[in-house]
């Protein structure tokens, strides 16, 4: 495994699919920003896999689409923001202090045929995946999950929440707080049957928004 400690990695791009990125550590690094992306293999063979980052940050964004990450590991980093896009996970840790995460579906510029394809693909893959996020001993600054199948992630449960798609429909949005409100409507929308909501641990409403999170859970919206 090829090692890299303090050290700022340039910008750099990578497109296309196939291609494998594997096999390397990174400690206390800077990424001056880049992209991982491709756009038109809903197989996600762009693939990063036996990756370590620990205490890294990103000066500039990056842009993540149709990556497959596979045995990656993320010991805290900071960020500007993390977007996954149409994004598969396989056995990916994240610990330690999170910048800001989220998930999300297919650039909106593709097709509805393409953003469709990549849906389907990330469906069918997940099906066959053990759990694709350990986020147990990670604290967020702001996050958002909703494009991960719930079930499949390793979670704590005091912080963490699992909400049911069909309890998510089911509920009146118009009755509950605004941010569980929002979680709660993107549960419903996900195309998998459960999703999970952090707590921003590191967030400045942090304890507001495990109450409006504890609030779904005592009304069985939330597990």
């Amino acid at each position: 495994m090829e090692k890299f400690s303090k050290q700022t990695i340039a910008y750099r791009k990578v497109i296309g699919s196939p291609q494998v990125i594997q096999d390397a550590e990174f400690e206390q690094c800077k990424f001056e920003g880049g992209a991982l992306a491709q756009y038109d293999d809903p197989t996600c063979g762009l693939i990063v896999r036996n990756v370590i980052l620990r205490r890294c940050r990103s000066g500039d964004n990056v842009v993540l689409h149709g990556v497959r990450f596979e045995n990656v590991m993320i010991d805290g980093i900071g960020n500007q923001q993390l977007q996954f896009l149409s994004c598969i996970f396989d056995r990916v840790t994240l610990r330690g202090r999170i910048g800001p995460i989220m998930t999300m579906e297919a650039h909106y510029a593709l097709s509805a045929e393409m953003r469709a394809a990549f849906r389907e693909q990330a469906i069918k893959s997940y099906a066959n995946i053990e759990w694709t996020l350990d986020i147990s001993e990670a604290e967020f600054s702001q996050v958002e999950f909703s494009y991960v199948p719930g079930h499949l992630v390793r979670r704590n449960p005091e912080t963490q929440f699992l909400i049911r798609r069909e309890a998510a429909k089911s509920a009146a949005l118009d009755s509950l707080p605004t941010y569980a409100s929002v979680i709660v409507e993107r549960a419903g929308m996900s195309p998998y049957e459960t999703t999970i909501a952090p707590v921003p641990a590191r967030s400045k409403n942090a304890d507001r928004y495990r109450a409006q999170l504890q609030e779904l859970r005592d009304r069985d919206i939330a597990e």
